[in-house]
């Protein structure tokens, strides 16, 4: 693997490294995941266009490359899952809290 390759797949690592942390926690830790969320999509915007980039430059698309590709793709969707369930839960404990709210005011009202 050349050294172009090198600094690619180490962004993929680190960035792998970086989720299976987040995956790693609860819930309740991840309160502000939406800060997370936000970071991680930037991240996964700049690999792929530092891909791009590399693949534009080599139209042979050497087998690292397609390699690299697979696996940013496998590590977006499993962050995409984990952000939209952490999205739902948030948006239902949302609801939940305003229907609480809303039915303590009706019995004082």
């Amino acid at each position: 693997m050349t050294k172009r390759y090198a600094v690619l797949q180490k962004k993929l690592e680190e960035l792998e490294s970086s989720l299976a942390l987040v995956f790693s926690l609860s819930p309740e830790t991840t309160a502000c995941h939406h800060l997370l969320s936000d970071d991680f999509h930037k991240r996964f915007l700049f690999l792929t266009n530092l891909l791009q980039a590399e693949i534009a430059s080599h139209p042979s698309k050497p087998r690292h490359l397609a390699h690299i590709a697979h696996r940013l793709t496998q590590l977006e969707s499993a962050f995409c899952d984990w952000d939209l369930h952490l999205t739902d839960s948030n948006h239902l404990d949302a609801v939940s809290t305003f229907s609480f709210t809303e039915s303590c005011l009706d019995e004082d009202g």
